[in-house]
């Protein structure tokens, strides 16, 4: 029977979590880290463990749910290296331990009162307060499953994920610590591996993955019977006519948006094909526009011989976003918008002031704060630095590397008129406090890492804002795992936030790991790294995100070269692969985890992180290193190297297309936007439009200027019929001309603007023109 199985086959990946001794300390490890375990409840957990089931058992019951009710947040000591809620460790062991017992059977009564409230009342805060603290029992577990639900509905695959592995990875841990010899089962485990499988076939579709994780389920559980998608009846059954309805998979999801920010995700759901996507670059790119300037943009100029040589590097410091018909970027201090439409540009947030040019090399500013977000509908999140002038009022002539900065934190609010400033966050000046990360939004509020050194170590803090307020309105602030500051450490990399079910992840330079209660602001659990892990940096270092994909976070210590994957709920190791000359993460897609190698590419079974179904570019010992990020395009890699743009196959790392097909396109970072293709490099923007017949997708409803621009140019051809004569012009920012007899005038009309002399009428769009002159 599927109830007598052993949690140990559970279907969202077959794996073993490495659970060491408890007790072990390591005191030199906490000389190094912000963040310290309390040894003293610890020990008292761990005492309380070993007597539940001695004829003291009762008492430690009573004790262990007495620190759930006092103290659920303090972090203990599970596993060396691992630390993690009190809460959690306190429920491991009272799974092992009698639930027929008086105090066991109270304490389930007290969760499903609150259960049967929050569930009633639709309250999703009172389900997530149960969740923390109560998984333990039926109504705990029911809660997890129902914020699942609600989450899968609202189409949020991964989080939905989350809540579903959740109670699975208790529960597997429980076994394994309490050594029990009858499986611990629970009614809801045959409908939460139902969940995960339902999930996996919304996102990838009947494949392989999916496929083998159906029958697996099939074979553990062929007569249970329940509720999937609407669908009441045999779980077995229901899953085979689903993976059948090509109506079931989403057109548009949000799951991607887990495992990497939506503006740099490298994987496109849907798209053009690779060989369309080829035949956009045939072409010599529409438009050419400078990071470094406001000016050199260049329409329809840009030919192959323009090509720049590639540089090595295995992802770019500059990571464009498109809103609309506007590619938004960042150069230096200021945040511009380049109108794919017009050509025009336009500076959306300036801080101010900016370096003199004898002491400013933007080359080298690009690899500081650079990041960007959009939050629909037409909100802009950005953190940007500037250079800080010393008391005489001027910029300190002092190299780069030691100049100070003042960081900014910006939200914007794009409309007819053009952007405006909601409020705005500034550090204090100076290298010891800095924006280090990318604004990460979900559900109204925005989570960004700040960098800063107390004592000769680090001690970052991520810092969660309400996004909409009209001012700063700080809601908590949560200090993560930092490390000592040696000599070596590069001061320019950046950092990444990464979201996780209902967690943000943050990694230090140094490796470890902190996972934080997005609503509480309090650590989850952390991974921490002892000195002898750090002995082999990658020599090339980039600012690394951890990757969050079915439950699991995978994470790249680029001090030692270790790739690990852990479990999202409790930060328990699934599994640590050491892997030669590694430097990126790039995507996890059908079972594969993609990474990027100082001589080319790997890709490892995501599932174990063995070389089963892996493979290794060039596979002949050669070098062909990346010069930039790609993305996943169906079930290849977009891949830009040294040599040229190339296309990989994600399962056998084979070429997947003619090695030509993108050989007019500038190698760089790569993004995919609907119907634009954009290469950037450290010095400009290269945008290649789409040759569907459709029409372009510029998305008013999420920035609403390109809608007005194409309501005036309606009115204006519509009027042109009397008498007038069109002619079609692409010089500066002019759209299109019209002759006609009139007076000579000069006049704005919001986003347009438009020139009138005795026979030439000429609408170019501006946002900085504001004068009306006859």
């Amino acid at each position: 029977m599927g109830s007598k199985l052993m949690l140990k086959s559970l279907g969202i990946a077959a794996r073993v979590l490495i659970i060491l001794s408890l007790g072990l300390f390591d005191c030199f490890l906490f000389a190094q880290q912000s963040i310290q375990s309390d040894k003293e409840l610890t020990s008292k957990i761990n005492q309380l463990a070993s007597t539940l089931l001695g004829k003291d058992g009762k008492v430690s019951q009573e004790n262990l749910f007495k620190i759930i009710e006092t103290n659920p947040d303090a972090m203990v000591m599970n596993t060396k290296n691992h630390l993690i809620r009190a809460s959690w460790l306190c429920q491991v062991f009272l799974l092992g331990s009698d639930k027929n017992s008086q105090e066991y059977k109270k304490q389930e009564a007290y969760v499903k009162k609150q259960f049967d409230v929050a569930k009633t009342q639709k309250d999703s805060n009172g389900l997530y307060e149960i969740v923390r603290n109560g998984v333990f029992c039926k109504s705990g577990l029911d809660a997890c499953m129902l914020l699942g639900d609600r989450a899968f509905e609202q189409s949020k695959i991964e989080e939905a994920e989350y809540w579903w592995n959740l109670p699975i990875a208790l529960y597997l841990e429980a076994q394994q610590k309490s050594n029990l010899d009858t499986p611990l089962f629970f009614e809801q485990l045959p409908l939460l591996r139902a969940r995960l499988v339902a999930s996996s076939l919304v996102r990838d579709g009947f494949g392989k993955i999916a496929k083998e994780r159906l029958e697996q389920f099939a074979s553990d559980f062929p007569k249970e019977e329940g509720t999937i998608a609407s669908k009441k009846g045999n779980l077995v059954k229901t899953l085979q006519e689903l993976s059948q309805s090509k109506s079931f998979r989403l057109s548009s999801t949000d799951w991607n948006s887990y495992a990497i920010n939506k503006e740099r995700n490298p994987i496109i759901a849907q798209g053009p094909t690779v060989h369309q996507l080829g035949n956009w670059c045939a072409n010599p790119p529409v438009w050419k526009t400078s990071i470094a300037t406001i000016d050199n943009d260049e329409p329809d100029a840009v030919s192959a011989k323009n090509l720049l040589s590639p540089q090595k590097s295995a992802d770019l410091p500059s990571h464009p976003l498109r809103v609309g018909s506007h590619i938004l970027f960042q150069d230096g201090s200021r945040l511009l918008s380049f109108n794919v439409v017009s050509g025009a540009k336009n500076i959306l947030y300036d801080t101010k002031e900016m370096l003199p040019k004898d002491n400013f090399n933007k080359q080298s500013s690009l690899g500081r704060s650079m990041a960007l977000t959009f939050c629909p509908p037409n909100k802009v999140l950005v953190t940007l630095d500037k250079p800080v002038k010393n008391k005489n009022g001027l910029f300190a002539n002092v190299p780069m590397g030691d100049l100070d900065f003042e960081s900014f934190l910006a939200c914007l609010e794009v409309n007819l008129d053009g952007p405006r400033l909601l409020w705005e966050v500034k550090l204090p000046s100076g290298d010891s406090n800095r924006f280090e990360s990318d604004p990460l939004v979900h559900d109204g509020r925005v989570f960004v890492l700040v960098g800063q050194k107390v004592n000769g170590r680090e001690a970052p803090k991520v810092l969660c804002y309400n996004l909409n307020a009209g001012a700063p309105d700080l809601l908590w602030s949560c200090e993560v795992a930092g490390e000592v500051i040696g000599g070596n450490v590069d001061e320019s990399r950046q950092s990444f936030l990464t979201l996780a079910g209902n967690l943000v992840i943050a990694t230090s330079r140094g490796g470890a790991v902190t996972a934080v209660d997005q609503k509480t602001g309090k650590a989850a659990w952390l991974r921490l790294v002892t000195p002898n892990e750090n002995t082999r940096s990658i020599k090339n270092p980039t600012p690394l995100r951890a990757i969050f994909h079915e439950a699991i976070v995978y994470h790249l210590n680029s001090r030692s070269r270790v790739v690990q994957a852990l479990d999202s709920a409790s930060g328990g190791l699934v599994w640590s692969r050491d892997v030669e000359n590694v430097n990126q993460l790039i995507a996890v897609k059908d079972g594969v985890l993609l990474l990027g190698t100082e001589n080319g590419l790997r890709g490892l079974n995501a599932t174990n992180g063995l070389d089963q179904q892996g493979w290794s570019i060039p596979s002949d010992g050669s070098s062909l290193p990346s010069a930039g990020r790609g993305f996943v395009l169906g079930n290849n890699y977009i891949w830009p190297t040294v040599k040229g743009v190339f296309v990989v196959d994600m399962k056998t790392g084979l070429p997947a297309a003619d090695l030509s097909l993108f050989h007019r396109l500038q190698p760089g970072n790569l993004f995919l936007f609907d119907d634009l293709l954009l290469s950037v490099d450290r010095s400009a923007i290269r945008i290649y439009q789409g040759t569907t017949k459709e029409k372009p997708k510029i998305h008013d409803e999420v920035f609403p200027l390109g809608s007005q621009v194409k309501r005036a140019e309606q009115n204006k051809a519509n009027n042109s019929n009397n008498n007038s004569e069109k002619e079609s012009s692409k010089s500066g920012d002019i759209k299109w001309v019209v002759r006609q007899a009139g007076s000579g005038k000069f006049f704005d009309q919001g986003s347009l603007q438009v020139a009138k002399t005795s026979n030439l009428t000429a609408i170019a769009y501006s946002h900085a023109f504001k004068v009306v002159r006859n």
